[in-house]
C-alpha cells in the first residue's frame, strides 16, 4: 500500500525531522522513545506503546525502512524535486506479515493522513524562526515602554557630585593604580633598579653558556655557581642537562620578576 505527497522542503530538512525521535509523536501520533544505538541499519526503535521494531534499511536523506515485530515493512522514500520541494512516498508491505488488512482503502487513507500531518509539521517548522522573531520584537517593544514609568520616581538628583564615584567605583581605581606605579618606579629609580631586563636575551645567554643569563640579570654569584655546577656535572657525566635547563628557566623567570619590580 502506497501513498505520496509533495512537501515544500528539501530532503535534508525532512530527513532531519524523521531522524529526530522527539518529533514522531507530533506528526505520526506514535511516541518514539528512542533509537538504539542510532539511526543506522539494524537499530532498535523503542515505542511508548507496542513492541519494538527495527531499522532494516537506511540511506541518509533518501529512504528508511522499518520492520515491525509482526513482519510489516514500512518504507519512507524522499525524492527531491525542483524549487526546494520533495516528494515523500510512504509504502507499507504486509506480504511478510501475519497481519491481514480487511479494508485496504481505509489503510491507504490512514497513510495519506500521516503524510499530510508530516507535511504540515515540516512546513510549519520551517516558518517558526520568522514567527518567533516577530513575537520577540513585539515583546521587546512592550518592555521598552514600561521602564520609563517605573523609573520616574527615582530620577530625583540627590547628590550629583557624589554619584559618579558611588555608582562607578572603577573611576577611582585607575588613579590609585597610577599612583602606586609611579611610587614603585620612583623607588626603583632611586635604588638604581629601574632598568628592565630583556627576558629573551637572558634565556638565550643561559642557553649558550649556563650561568651567563644570571650574570646578565645582576646575579653574579648565582651565575658563577650555576656555571661551575654545570661544568662539574658535564665532566662527571651526572645529568648536566638538568643544570643547563634550570639555568635557562631561572634566568628567564628572574628577568620577568625584575621587570615587574618584584626583585
Amino acid at each position: 500500500m502506497r501513498s505520496s505527497i509533495i512537501i515544500k522542503a528539501s530532503p535534508n530538512d525532512i530527513w532531519g525531522i524523521l531522524t529526530n525521535h522527539n518529533t514522531w509523536e507530533d506528526w505520526s501520533g506514535s511516541k518514539l522513545n528512542g533509537v538504539t544505538p542510532g539511526w543506522i541499519d539494524g537499530a532498535r526503535m523503542e515505542w511508548e506503546l507496542g513492541v519494538p521494531s527495527r531499522i532494516s534499511g537506511i540511506i541518509p536523506s533518501e529512504f528508511i525502512e522499518i520492520t515491525s515485530n509482526s513482519g510489516m515493512k514500512t518504507k519512507i522514500i524522499l525524492s527531491g524535486k525542483k524549487r526546494g520541494t520533495t516528494e515523500v512516498i510512504w509504502d507499507e508491505d504486509f506480504s511478510s506479515s501475519y497481519i491481514s488488512i480487511s479494508d485496504p482503502n481505509k489503510k491507504t487513507a490512514q497513510i495519506h493522513k500521516t503524510l499530510a500531518d508530516l507535511k504540515y509539521y515540516v512546513e510549519k517548522t520551517s516558518r517558526i524562526p520568522r514567527t518567533n522573531t516577530k513575537i520577540a520584537t513585539k515583546q521587546n517593544n512592550k518592555v521598552n515602554v514600561k521602564p520609563p514609568k517605573m523609573t520616574k520616581p527615582q530620577t530625583a538628583p540627590i547628590n550629583k557630585e557624589a554619584q559618579p564615584n558611588q555608582l562607578n567605583p572603577a573611576n577611582t581605581q585607575p588613579l590609585k593604580q597610577t599612583k602606586t606605579t609611579s611610587d614603585t618606579e620612583a623607588k626603583y629609580a632611586a635604588e638604581g633598579k629601574g632598568k628592565t631586563k630583556n627576558t629573551l636575551l637572558s634565556a638565550i645567554l643561559s642557553f649558550i653558556i649556563p650561568g651567563s643569563g644570571q650574570i646578565y640579570n645582576g646575579q653574579i654569584i648565582k651565575g658563577v655557581i650555576i656555571f661551575l655546577t654545570f661544568l662539574l656535572t658535564f665532566i662527571t657525566c651526572i645529568c648536566p642537562i638538568i643544570v643547563w635547563l634550570y639555568g635557562i628557566y631561572d634566568a628567564f623567570s628572574t628577568s620577568v620578576k625584575i621587570n615587574k619590580g618584584e626583585m
